[in-house]
């Protein structure tokens, strides 16, 4: 595993993934009555790298990556990549303190609900009320498999691609997906959706691609039209 202060660029992924990581950090130093914010938290850990307080540095992670790191391995890590670190706090120096700060809370239905802080209080994203969104291949997946189990007709057209939507209407997929000869194919099809709406989705482009169900036998295509995904040619 990659020590934590080794990043990828540029600095926006330095910057999504350290506040994923360091949200839940507690500060060493301070009064108690203080509870620091991210960017304190930022501001700590590039100090304590710079001045080689790794064991301060250290204590700023997450539980979570403390136990697939233990310390040796990052004190080690440290001390052997000098000029990842160097170029790391090049990076962290150039942090916009005023930046918006995020953070995603994982749902016991799968689901990701994202809060912005604003003026030091944390409020909910505009998109939890996006029950169908389709922002990312994930989230069409979700929202496509959401529309089928309710039966809104109407939402799964904004899934059909432009291509093929001239062809179609509410009315007539639920036909043909409620009574029609492809109605047993649905049901089937929905069954393995439900069970496969975390498998790994490769996106290249603005093309996504699934495969799922016993073998990966099942393939699902995705496309990208409008800033929207839809869905090619379920099955």
């Amino acid at each position: 595993m990659a020590p934590p202060f080794l990043f990828d660029r540029p600095p926006f992924r330095i910057w999504s993934r350290l506040t994923n990581a360091l949200l839940a950090a507690t500060v060493a130093a301070g009064c108690a009555a203080y509870r620091p914010g991210p960017v304190d938290t930022l501001g700590a850990y590039s100090a304590a790298l710079r001045d080689a307080r790794y064991a301060d540095a250290y204590n700023l992670l997450s539980a979570d990556t403390r136990r697939a790191m233990p310390y040796g391995d990052f004190e080690r890590l440290a001390r052997e990549h000098p000029e990842e670190v160097r170029e790391t706090l090049r990076w962290l120096d150039r942090v916009d303190p005023s930046a918006p700060i995020t953070a995603t809370m994982e749902l016991p239905n799968g689901e990701s609900l994202l809060l912005v802080q604003e003026n030091g209080q944390w409020r909910l994203d505009p998109s939890v009320l996006d029950f169908y969104g389709q922002h990312t291949p994930r989230q069409a997946l979700r929202s496509f498999v959401r529309a089928l189990e309710r039966r809104r007709y109407d939402v799964l057209m904004r899934f059909v691609p432009s291509r093929l939507a001239h062809d179609l209407d509410a009315q007539r997929l639920r036909e043909a997906w409620e009574t029609g000869a492809d109605a047993e194919n649905v049901r089937d099809m929905l069954r393995r959706l439900r069970e496969s709406t975390d498998r790994p989705i490769e996106i290249v482009g603005n093309r996504a691609t699934m495969t799922y169900g016993a073998g990966g036998q099942y393939v699902m295509q995705f496309v990208r039209e409008d800033s929207a995904w839809r869905i090619e040619d379920p099955e």
